[in-house]
């Protein structure tokens, strides 16, 4: 998903099969009893580390916002406050940081910050666009519709993850203020569909896939659920059936044609979407599902068919036989929050066969992972996390992830908070978010 924000939810929703496995093997006992003392007193250290990193990282950023009111940029030299970057990486991962380490500032600072930027960065309605900090003004002369939805949508996603994790709260409010808007403006009509959608650009349909199902959970608004099983339609009846199962990363509903046909494994949050929404369609009933099914099953097929040693290759490109074939000069990439999807789509509908094929290649990982380059592993560090907490005994590769992942949390990127936080797991087993009020 090319370093979406997504990924704080899937790594603080983590808190099941991976968390006995995740201290340090080596140093455990053969005496059983020994054995989960050292390994708490291990665990117990990391996370003591872990949350003192994050709170010196919120401590720092909150001494720099109450200098300066206004916005603030991750690091102190950008000139710039971009949406992708200052708001959906840098604001959730800040609020959950404070959520563990330092309360207070929940309803306090970073509160106060979250109106801030509402009211100097919306442009579209209560939509956000990129901002000069020199001069307070937006960095675009004109407002591009497409780079707002893909900024906004991208925060969203960070916004739906913390009040997962944290419970509602401003971060909410803004969530439903982004995504109101963003129906509210919507005018691209497919056909066949009773109403309109807001982008033709799949990485924005399939963001609001994973967000809408989670926003009619917290307000019982069933205009939300609506809206998922309209993008959801729109795709799986009117736009996969045509290219081959994988869904381009725009589509003109004016012409009914792709305005692209290349399908690129940087993106495909078209496809997570629908393996979220899928899977909890399935837990209500297996009759909702089916439609989910053979679209699934076939872009599985398409992209597992043309993968290697676990990766997958990062473009695909039309066979003009109705099918697509691997650009294999276009590079590796492993892609495990979209595996993840697919498994737990598999395993809550029965697909035994496209969950043979995702364990195939999640089996392969820590070798891919070993091959490339470090960076790789450090993008996708939590959503690989969540992706072995999925299978059924994941301690060979939680024990292989666990030997390679904690130098990553000394790194100066906007995922600095993320990945000390993502070290606390241990200390929330058990933990169950709260409510939606």
């Amino acid at each position: 998903m090319n370093g979406l924000l997504y990924r704080i939810s899937l790594v603080l929703t983590l808190l099941g099969p991976a968390l006995h496995t995740f201290g340090s093997p080596s140093r455990v006992s053969a005496d059983p009893v020994d054995s989960r003392f050292e390994l708490a007193a291990s665990n117990g250290e990391i996370a003591r580390i872990a949350l003192k990193e994050a709170n010196r990282t919120l401590s720092t950023v909150i001494a720099r916002l109450q200098r300066n009111s206004s916005l603030i940029p991750f690091q102190p030299q950008n000139s710039r406050w971009v949406v992708n970057r200052d708001a959906a990486k840098v604001i959730p991962a800040l609020i959950v940081a404070a959520y563990l380490t330092d309360p207070d500032k929940l309803p306090g600072s970073l509160s106060e910050y979250l109106r801030t930027e509402s009211s100097r960065t919306s442009r579209l309605l209560r939509l956000p666009d990129d901002v000069d900090l020199a001069t307070g003004e937006f960095v675009y002369p004109t407002a591009d519709p497409l780079r707002i939805q893909s900024g906004s949508t991208s925060y969203a996603l960070g916004l739906s993850a913390v009040t997962s994790v944290v419970g509602p709260g401003p971060w909410t409010e803004r969530l439903i203020h982004i995504v109101d808007d963003l129906f509210a403006r919507a005018s691209v009509q497919p056909t066949g569909t009773i109403g309109p959608i807001p982008s033709g650009d799949a990485e924005v349909n399939g963001n609001l896939l994973r967000i809408l199902p989670s926003l009619a959970g917290w307000t019982n608004d069933p205009n939300y659920q609506d809206w998922a099983n309209r993008i959801a339609d729109t795709y799986i009846y009117g736009v996969l059936p045509n290219i081959g199962g994988l869904p381009v990363r725009s589509w003109d509903f004016s012409r009914d044609e792709p305005k692209d046909a290349t399908f690129s494994l940087d993106q495909t949050s078209l496809l997570s979407g629908l393996a979220h929404l899928g899977r909890l369609e399935a837990l209500q009933s297996v009759v909702l599902a089916g439609k989910f099914r053979p679209v699934l099953r076939n872009a599985a097929a398409a992209i597992y068919n043309e993968s290697k040693d676990g990766g997958f290759y990062r473009q695909m490109d039309p066979d003009g036989k109705g099918g697509y074939t691997a650009n294999q000069k276009s590079g590796l990439i492993a892609q495990p929050a979209l595996q993840a999807g697919l498994l737990k789509f598999a395993r809550a509908t029965r697909e035994t066969s496209l969950e043979l094929r995702v364990l195939e290649s999640v089996r392969q990982l820590p070798t891919f992972y070993d091959r490339a380059e470090g960076e790789s592993l450090t993008s996708d560090f939590p959503e690989v996390i969540d992706l072995f907490a999925t299978l059924s005994s994941p301690t060979t590769e939680l024990a292989w992830l666990d030997g390679r992942s904690w130098a990553f949390s000394n790194s100066l990127t906007p995922n600095r908070v993320l990945l000390n936080v993502s070290r606390v797991l241990p200390l929330l087993r058990g933990v169950k978010p709260p409510e939606f009020g």
